[in-house]
């Protein structure tokens, strides 16, 4: 009876035991994530715990250079050049350093004054149109004049000519403002030589040839191609009014034997004058010529053509006087020949000068 008791009893203690063992296997890996997620979170407290580590010099120099910027942009210059500086020692071999030197060499050139008068002068830079109106063009060049030596009243007097010639088209007061722009000691090499070409390109837009050889006469070696530029163009006028009055003594030589003639003479004359073979000698000087250029070099035909034309009425000219006037001697003919050459030499440089005075630089006109 005790026996048949037991075996039950035994069994629910059997399978008591079984089921906690069960339990126990399956909670032992929860337990063992929970410590391991205890340890990681001690691990990543102590990398939260542990201290930054400082900019490198290249970050400290970019910061730097940025504030340096920004300061210039805000005119405040005195601040930029310390903040340039500054980046340059920092990293002197960072992608911005050539940047930040030539903003260096900039700002220490531009220092006069305290850089008053850079900001002034920058930030009508920035805005030309203030200097649009008459009253703030004088305005201005009051205060240039006060400005003190050195590169930024140079500047301005050149942004200030600008205005003066562009804006309000008073040439000669721009004149006037390029003029101490080449007296002014502290001008450099480069900016007296673009001036002295804009004085010059002022003088030749009005025709007056004679005042911009006299400016580049009262400069030399300032702009020596600006200089022969000038002498080169002064002769080119000097050869055609010289080739002009040939052609116009040609003329009126021919128009006053033909006047004085007899009117059987002067027919005769004209007659003999237009034969075929005379102007299909000058028409082939001009086409030819014209031909030529175009299909094997792509030059300019027109010097030809015109070329042709001045052949044939120097021409026709010398063979009208020499019929319409038979009584000439053999000085005469000789002089009147050679007249009708610098005719036709008159005509040809007319006709390189008009067309294309480019052929010219090949005679070294």
């Amino acid at each position: 009876m005790h026996a048949a008791r037991a075996g039950p009893r035994r069994r629910r203690v059997a399978l008591a035991a079984t089921l906690g063992m069960a339990l126990l296997h399956a909670a032992a890996p929860c337990v063992a994530s929970e410590e391991a997620d205890q340890g990681r979170g001690g691990e990543v407290q102590g990398e939260v715990a542990t201290p930054a580590m400082p900019p490198t010099p290249r970050v400290r120099a970019q910061a730097r250079f940025a504030e340096a910027e920004q300061a210039a942009a805000q005119f405040r210059f005195a601040e930029a050049l310390g903040g340039y500086r500054e980046a340059l020692a920092i990293d002197a071999s960072a992608p911005f350093a050539r940047l930040a030197r030539s903003r260096v060499a900039f700002l220490e050139a531009h220092a006069e004054g305290d850089f008053g008068p850079l900001s002034h002068l920058e930030a009508l830079r920035r805005d030309p149109g203030r200097l649009g109106d008459a009253a703030a063009a004088e305005g201005f060049g009051r205060e240039v004049a006060g400005f003190p030596p050195g590169q930024v009243r140079v500047e301005a007097r050149l942004l200030l000519a600008d205005a003066l010639e562009h804006r309000l088209g008073r040439a000669d007061q721009a004149l006037e403002v390029l003029e101490a722009v080449l007296d002014d000691p502290a001008t450099d090499a480069l900016k007296r030589a673009l001036t002295l070409g804009r004085v010059v390109e002022i003088h030749r837009s009005r025709g007056d040839l004679e005042a911009a050889r006299a400016a580049v006469k009262q400069h030399p070696g300032v702009a020596p191609a600006l200089e022969a530029e000038v002498v080169r163009v002064a002769r080119r006028e000097t050869l055609r009014w010289v080739a002009g009055a040939v052609l116009g003594l040609v003329a009126l030589a021919a128009l006053g034997a033909l006047a004085k003639a007899k009117a059987a003479t002067r027919e005769a004359a004209l007659r003999e004058a237009a034969t075929p073979l005379l102007v299909g000698a000058a028409l082939y000087v001009g086409g030819a010529g014209a031909i030529l250029a175009k299909v094997h070099g792509g030059a300019d035909p027109r010097p030809f053509v015109w070329l042709g034309v001045g052949v044939l009425g120097v021409a026709l000219a010398g063979r009208a006087l020499r019929v319409a006037l038979p009584e000439l001697g053999s000085a005469g003919r000789t002089s009147w020949s050679l007249c009708c050459a610098l005719g036709v030499l008159a005509a040809a440089y007319l006709a390189l000068e008009r067309a294309d005075a480019g052929y010219l630089l090949s005679f070294g006109l």
